[in-house]
């Protein structure tokens, strides 16, 4: 971890993609001096002004209970809130949400998505159509196809946008893979490189 540097280190050398950025001497260097040689000229974001929690309700759960992983869980999502779900490890936290995007079943309680009572152990996709979308924490098992390309895997989770059945539009699939590389400043040879060729931090992306 990075504050822990100070503790353990005399010199830090930084590398970006491929290349020598610096070494500095931690005593003449802060947090903020390292981030940017790591990262460049990043800009701190705050959360806009206009960005405000209302009374909306747009996800709901109650007395969610699957045995022995979770009991009798509920909470209410507003709009424009960040919502925390924090526990040791083996706590049910994972578990908890895999149940409310559809990836794990429960026992007992109910769901809700923008006023509407979801069907039970509906299942990811069921979820996905109506709005919900999850990012999962171990990115190498169950966020990646590995003998997929990078821009396939980009692709996945919109796949059924890109055209009607069975067949994909290839044009409209590069143009919002490009775009998706340009907004999320992702470093890639090509798009149609494995997702294995990433580094972590740009496979996270």
């Amino acid at each position: 971890k990075l504050h822990e540097l100070w503790k353990v280190c005399d010199t830090c050398t930084v590398l970006r993609d491929g290349k020598l950025i610096g070494k500095a001497n931690l005593e003449e260097i802060n947090n903020e001096g390292i981030l940017k040689m790591m990262f460049g000229d990043v800009n701190v974001r705050t959360i806009p002004e206009d960005v405000v929690c209302s009374d909306e309700i747009v996800l709901k759960v109650e007395n969610l209970t699957s045995k022995g992983r979770f009991h009798d869980v509920s909470f209410e999502l507003k709009k424009g809130e960040v919502l925390g779900i924090a526990g040791m490890l083996g706590s049910g936290r994972t578990e908890l949400l895999n149940a409310v995007f559809g990836g794990e079943s429960y026992d007992s309680g109910n769901i809700e998505l923008f006023g509407e009572k979801m069907k039970k152990n509906a299942g990811p996709e069921y979820m996905k159509k109506k709005g919900l979308g999850m990012i999962q924490e171990d990115r190498q098992r169950q966020g990646i196809v590995k003998n997929h390309t990078i821009k396939q895997n980009m692709m996945r989770a919109c796949i059924y946008k890109l055209g009607k059945g069975l067949f994909v539009d290839r044009k409209m699939e590069d143009g919002m893979a490009k775009k998706r590389v340009e907004d999320l400043q992702i470093k890639i040879a090509s798009l149609n490189d494995p997702i294995t060729s990433l580094s972590g931090g740009n496979m996270q992306k």
